[in-house]
């Protein structure tokens, strides 16, 4: 009995920790295309780099890793 009610609660928290990081990626998306479609539109298209993209992107994965490592 007390090995399912572990595993219960890990699954629990397994599946919240797995939501959250799949809201937070695609927000994370949507925001990042909306951010790159205003800096365009309006000029600034020298700030939109690769690199500052791919920095973008990896800030945001290392905020998903570090949910991630709650469960």
């Amino acid at each position: 009995m007390r090995f399912q009610r572990i595993c219960r609660k890990s699954a629990r928290r397994l599946r919240v920790i797995a939501r959250i990081n799949t809201l937070f990626s695609l927000i994370s998306g949507i925001l990042g295309m909306l951010i790159m479609f205003v800096m365009c539109r309006t000029g600034s298209s020298a700030s939109v780099s690769p690199t500052s993209l791919c920095e973008y992107m990896l800030v945001m994965e290392l905020i998903v890793f570090l949910l991630s490592q709650i469960v």
